[in-house]
C-alpha cells in the first residue's frame, strides 16, 4: 500500500510543480484543485503512516509530532490558513514534501 501511495504522491507532486511553473495546469481538465488533492493526499499519507507505526507498537509522541510537521503544509492549505511569508508558496511546499515522501516510500 505504501508503494502505491508513493507512486501517486510523485505523480501528484509533479502535476503541482508543473502548474506552479506555468507549464501545464491540469485543474481545468479535471475540474478539481490539484493542490487541494495533493494536500489531502499528504495528510492522508501521514495518517496512514502513523497508524502503520502505531499498530507495529512504535507509536510515540515524537512520531506523532514528526507526522504533524510533515502534514502541516497540507493542513494549512486545506483549512486555508494564511501564513505570512509562505502563503503564496504553500502549494509548492506541499508538492516538494509530497515528492520527497514519494521518493522515500519507493526505496
Amino acid at each position: 500500500m505504501s508503494k502505491i501511495l508513493g507512486g501517486v504522491s510523485i505523480a501528484v507532486s509533479a502535476l503541482i510543480i508543473l502548474a506552479f511553473l506555468g507549464i501545464y495546469n491540469i485543474t481545468s481538465l479535471i475540474g478539481f484543485d490539484i493542490i487541494l488533492i495533493g494536500a489531502l493526499l499528504l495528510v492522508a499519507t501521514q495518517i496512514f503512516y502513523y497508524f502503520q507505526v502505531h499498530v507495529g507498537g512504535g507509536g510515540r509522541l515524537s512520531s506523532l509530532l514528526v507526522k504533524f510537521v510533515i502534514a502541516l503544509p497540507g493542513l494549512l492549505y486545506i483549512f486555508r490558513i494564511s501564513v505570512p511569508y509562505i502563503g503564496g508558496y504553500l502549494g509548492i511546499v506541499t508538492a516538494i514534501i509530497l515528492f520527497m515522501e514519494g521518493i522515500y516510500t519507493m526505496h
